[in-house]
């Protein structure tokens, strides 16, 4: 225990270092994000203070299962492996800009990469209902998924403070309830991954001194959502998707909303805009930290509830998944309110 309390806290150090570095250099670097018709910043501001956790937490997370015992499998070494790499294109993106089928393509071979190391999904299990078999669409969902959440996260990854509070909230949730399930190494690997984002959150928090960039947001969902199809695991052992959906929720709720919205009305959903719900919040007047406390007090009331569900079986499904979606719809009531206001 020791040990991982020391490897966490090292982590959280070496990513806020990483980030103040890479803060100082900059400008010189070529890492800076200039405000444009699109920002919701009025001052420039380094990039890319993710590359401290995108490339520590892997490491550390290999360092802390040799010397806790964990065994190194092939999913969770290809796991270790993608996600850096991914970054590695990510961050080559923030300085010079990537083409976004370049982006896709690099998302898609890193999924690719994941799924044919053995981590698959056989089943997803939504609360009360019976498991939902995936057979041979398990690999072909996984793909979907990771893809999925790694471009959701970059999409959200817009005011100061958001992408990293919410991690933070998802990694320790998870934490605990591997914990719970004996799954030491998703404990453990959300335990470094919530202690990395910290370390980086103290420079990132409204206001902002550095942004994460597309380093750190691409990084970040798509290891949540390899994680995700990497814990399904056998019997009692299994981290439900459910709950790593729920954890996520404020997240998915908003980009899927956003997207769907675009979406009927023939806006293109894969180029920049301002229409997130976030984004609504802090163009009618809201403030950067306001909206940031909002979304982690949302975050934090569903790991709340999924920790207690799956925790004690104290809730009916029914009203645990109520509890978790309703207050989904508070940014999306207050943006309309500050619209009317308008």
């Amino acid at each position: 225990m020791f040990a991982a309390i020391a490897l966490i806290v090292v982590t959280a150090a070496l990513s806020y270092g990483a980030a103040n570095a890479m803060r100082h250099a900059a400008a010189r670097l070529g890492f800076t994000d200039v405000p444009n018709q699109r920002s919701l910043h009025v001052r420039v501001t380094p990039r890319a203070g993710g590359i401290g956790f995108a490339f520590i937490v892997p490491a550390a997370i290999a360092v802390g299962d040799v010397l806790l015992g964990i065994p190194l499998t092939g999913p969770l070494v290809a796991v270790l492996i993608a996600a850096p790499a991914l970054a590695l294109v990510s961050l080559i993106d923030d300085r010079s800009g990537l083409p976004a089928l370049v982006r896709f393509i690099a998302q898609g071979a890193a999924a690719c990469g994941v799924v044919a190391s053995g981590a698959v999904r056989r089943e997803i299990v939504i609360p009360g209902r019976p498991p939902i078999h995936l057979g041979a669409w398990g690999p072909i969902v996984a793909i979907a998924w990771i893809v999925f959440l790694t471009n959701i996260y970059n999409f959200m990854d817009g005011i100061d403070g958001l992408a990293a509070s919410q991690a933070v909230i998802a990694a320790a949730a998870i934490a605990v309830m591997a914990l719970w399930r004996d799954r030491s190494d998703v404990a453990l690997a959300m335990a470094l991954t919530g202690g990395g984002v910290a370390g980086f959150l103290a420079l990132n928090w409204p206001p902002a001194r550095i942004f994460m960039g597309d380093v750190g947001s691409t990084f970040l969902g798509f290891f949540f959502a390899a994680w995700a199809v990497l814990s399904s695991g056998d019997g009692a052992s299994r981290l439900p998707f459910a709950a790593w959906a729920a954890v996520l929720s404020p997240f998915l709720f908003d980009a899927a909303l956003t997207l769907v919205r675009r979406a009927i009305r023939g806006e293109p959903i894969h180029q920049a805009h301002r229409t997130h719900l976030y984004q609504r919040l802090v163009a009618g007047g809201w403030t950067h930290a306001r909206t940031t406390i909002l979304y982690s007090a949302l975050a934090a009331f569903a790991a709340a509830l999924t920790l207690l569900y799956y925790g004690t079986g104290l809730m009916a499904p029914a009203v645990y998944a109520a509890a978790v979606l309703l207050p989904l719809s508070i940014p999306l009531l207050l943006a309309h309110h500050r619209k009317a206001l308008s």
